[in-house]
């Protein structure tokens, strides 16, 4: 993804795109990463929230903590 991606949060669940309306990817642990969204779009203006890079880094690993404590498994983030 180009550094021009934004990150997004919605109900949860983390996104990246081009624009908080054009989410393109959705993050999923059980996936092991990035995977193609095939949501409808463009979003209405008030869906989700912007967030940094680092934030989404921390979402990402508060989740696969939080799944591995629950014994769901290992969901240790993988690198780009």
């Amino acid at each position: 993804m180009s550094s021009r991606c934004v990150y997004i949060e919605n109900e949860g669940a983390l996104f990246r795109g081009f624009g908080r309306s054009h989410p393109t990817e959705v993050y999923s642990h059980r996936e092991g990463g990035w995977r193609p969204y095939k949501g409808s779009r463009p979003k209405p203006i008030e869906w989700g929230y912007e967030i940094s890079e680092a934030e989404a880094h921390r979402m990402i690993e508060e989740e696969a903590k939080r799944l591995a404590a629950a014994g769901l498994g290992d969901f240790t983030p993988k690198r780009e």
